[in-house]
């Protein structure tokens, strides 16, 4: 890692197997981390108010894993968590600093099971919450009040459904959207609930849905259209907004690319042959 590094704004870019830091907004690839079991499999990534990473992951064959935590601009875990599934999704709470992550665990065939566990301060041993409507979960965001929401593939495979854990709560509630989406990553917003989705289908824009949330009813208020390299979108991966600009996977998955937001559009920047799972912004810690 450049020494630099440390004192400015850090992109994390997880391409499931390592994870590359660029500087931002330069895109100057700075350094990378280091650390994790050779046999790991890497989600998505989150932070916290700290400028902390946090990367889970699973072991092959295994479906338990670790959630390795690094400082801005490290390169070694400071620490490092036992996670009784394998870490796809997280998310930090900014009242509280607890850490959710989203699992996937063995599979039942043909399906696959799984459960979110909650992390109090980000250490120790989790918390384990499941709900009937997700056999296996995905993604995780925290809003700005605590309430966590959760997404991942429906029991007997059956549609992409959206969970609320709200701040206090001992058990998840359904959430019904106005509109049926192939739900994938997730991000609070300006007051709304982010979900990525690829509209079921690898030709065309991925969107961004802004929803807002009330009474387990979840309203779609705005979408954000991302073109990409002749409207061949990415099959999944994690999108970051950033201001006025989001960050994500590109065309076919071989590119990580950043667009305006919230207009959309042709993406303004492109990083080729990168292959982009998790992304993340640490800003530097003040």
């Amino acid at each position: 890692m450049l020494l630099q590094a440390k004192r400015g704004d850090l992109l994390y870019v997880s391409d499931g197997y390592g994870v590359t830091v660029y500087a931002y907004p330069g895109l100057k690839i700075v350094g990378s981390l280091t650390g994790f079991d050779e046999y790991a499999n890497l989600g998505s990534l989150c932070t916290d108010s700290h400028g902390d990473i946090f990367v889970p992951s699973w072991l092959t064959n295994q479906f338990t894993g670790y959630i390795y935590e690094f400082a801005h601009g490290g390169t070694s875990p400071i620490a490092t968590l036992n996670d009784p599934g394998g870490g796809e999704g997280c998310s930090v709470d900014p009242t509280t600093g607890n850490l959710a992550v989203a699992n996937i665990s063995a599979p039942d065939p043909p399906y696959y099971h799984g459960n979110v566990v909650i992390y109090l301060n980000a250490e120790g041993t989790p918390t384990t919450y499941t709900t009937p409507y997700i056999s296996f979960y995905e993604w995780a965001a925290y809003d700005n009040k605590g309430d966590l929401f959760v997404d991942g593939n429906g029991v007997d495979a059956s549609g992409f459904p959206l969970a609320e854990l709200p701040f206090g709560a001992s058990s998840f509630s359904d959430v019904t959207l106005s509109k049926e989406v192939g739900a994938h990553a997730l991000q609070w917003n300006n007051g709304h609930l982010i979900i990525a989705s690829n509209g079921g289908s690898r030709q065309g824009p991925s969107y961004l849905y802004q929803v807002q949330i009330a009474n387990d009813y979840g309203t779609i208020v705005h979408t954000t259209d991302l073109h990409s390299r002749h409207d061949e979108n990415a099959a999944g991966g994690q999108f970051w907004i950033q201001g006025r600009h989001v960050i994500g996977p590109g065309a076919k998955d071989i590119m990580l690319e950043i667009w305006r937001y919230p207009a959309g559009g042709s993406a303004i920047k492109k990083l080729w042959k990168v292959t982009p799972g998790g992304v993340v912004i640490s800003n530097a810690p003040h």
